[in-house]
Formats: C-alpha cells, sequence, structure tokens
C-alpha cells in the first residue's frame, strides 16, 4: 500500500511531538504493509509555515527503512494559496503535477469552481483530502461531481471508515466509497494511536472497497504520483 496522506514526521505541524512516536508509527506502517508513504504537511499561514526546503531537508535525513519516503504539502486554499499558485511557489508531489489541497470544515468555499479552473490552467492536478469531512458538503450535491468534471481528485480518510471522526462521517465516506467516487484513500495519520486504529479496520474497509477498487486506491492510483521520484529518499 502507498500512503499518499500523512503528517508522521515530528514537530512539522500537528503531527507528532517526538521522534520516538515517528519511528513507531513507521514500525506500523511496516506491519500494516504500507511500502511508500508521503510527509504532506500542513500549509497554514500564521499557524504551520515550515518552508518547502526545510520539508524536503528534514525527510531526506529521515533514516532509511523498508519504507520509502515522500514529501510535498497539504494546502489550505485561501488567498494565500492563490497567490502561491500564481507565483508557482508550490511543492506538488513527486510527480511534479499533482497537488493536495483542503478547504474550510464548516464554510463552504467561495467560488470553488473558478479556484479549480486556477489550479489546472497553473498546470496542476487538485486532489481534494477527506471530502467526507466537510460539513457543508452535502448542502452542494453538485459538488463532487463537478469536482471531478473539472479535473479534480478526491482522496478518503480510512480514519473515516474506523470512526475517528464520528458516524455521519463514516456514513458519508461509505456513500462516496459506494458510488466509486475516490481515487484514492489515505491515513492522514497524525498519531501513533490513529494509526494503530486505523490498522485495526483495514481488512474489513478492504472487503466492503472489493479487491479491484481497494488497489485502484492504494496502490495504482498512488503510484502514478511517485513515478518521477525527485523527493525519494534513497
Amino acid at each position: 500500500m502507498i500512503d499518499i496522506h500523512s503528517h508522521f514526521i515530528a514537530g512539522l505541524d500537528d503531527g507528532p511531538e517526538a521522534m520516538r512516536e515517528t519511528e513507531a508509527i513507521m514500525e506500523t506502517y511496516y506491519e500494516l504493509g504500507f511500502t511508500h508513504v508521503v510527509e504532506t504537511t500542513h500549509c497554514y499561514p500564521g499557524l504551520f509555515e515550515v518552508p518547502d526546503e526545510r520539508l524536503t531537508e528534514i525527510t531526506s535525513r529521515m533514516k532509511k527503512s523498508n519504507i520509502k519516503i515522500f514529501s510535498t504539502r497539504e494546502y489550505f486554499v485561501d488567498f494565500n494559496f492563490l497567490e502561491k499558485l500564481e507565483k508557482k511557489n508550490i511543492l506538488p508531489y513527486p510527480d511534479g503535477k499533482h497537488i493536495l489541497i483542503e478547504f474550510s470544515f464548516s464554510i463552504p468555499p467561495i467560488n470553488w469552481e473558478h479556484i479549480i479552473f486556477k489550479i489546472v490552467t497553473e498546470g496542476y492536478i487538485p486532489i481534494l483530502a477527506h471530502p467526507e469531512r466537510y460539513e457543508w458538503i452535502s448542502s452542494i450535491p453538485q459538488f463532487v461531481e463537478e469536482f471531478k468534471r473539472r479535473g479534480g481528485l478526491l482522496q478518503g480518510n480510512m480514519g473515516s471508515f474506523a470512526g475517528i471522526y464520528g458516524r455521519y462521517i463514516k456514513k458519508q465516506f461509505l456513500k462516496l466509497l459506494n458510488e466509486k467516487m475516490y481515487d484514492f484513500l489515505a491515513t492522514d495519520t497524525h498519531s501513533h494511536s490513529q494509526l494503530k486504529l486505523i490498522g485495526q479496520t483495514l481488512p474489513v474497509l478492504r472487503e466492503t472497497a472489493c479487491e479491484k477498487y481497494w488497489l485502484e486506491m492504494t496502490e495504482e492510483n498512488p503510484l502514478i504520483l511517485l513515478e518521477e521520484s525527485r523527493n525519494e529518499v534513497l
């Protein structure tokens, strides 16, 4: 399996506080069968602003293991993000094309159609993190299909299935999964305990998704993001 969305490196954002927890997370990743993990540090102006150079430096110094480590960002879509987009000040996935974005959990994005158009015209393919977690998404029934029609992709959180965010989020997750709207599944792990809980439900989630769709979301599609592995730890 390949995890394209995680916060497992200590001290970068709201993930682990100590490297010993990062090491425990890496061990659990290996036990669960993950072969590649992408650190997707938050990019929140005024809150989480680790420079791209610092992020790639830290991931390049990670202890070698049986898991390949990559780095990118999880961009919160706001005016700052749009400025970065215009200046090409973006750290995409190793393929140089895809970027991970997220919206506000409670407030629908204004002019989201224009935002997606802007991302695509700048040469990137947006991957929307955890759509099932946005409170407003059910009030815009056309959003998911329109987002994908305009060139966007969707990433669901395995933790949503595990019940980490509550029953309603799990229900929304299953709806999108059953409709085969997800292009990727990822852990979005922030702690060792969270990853352990996700691991307990992985066999059931795999069976729920069906084998072919599971492989698409956890191996085949994610591998495309890592094809030009500029940020890989060799």
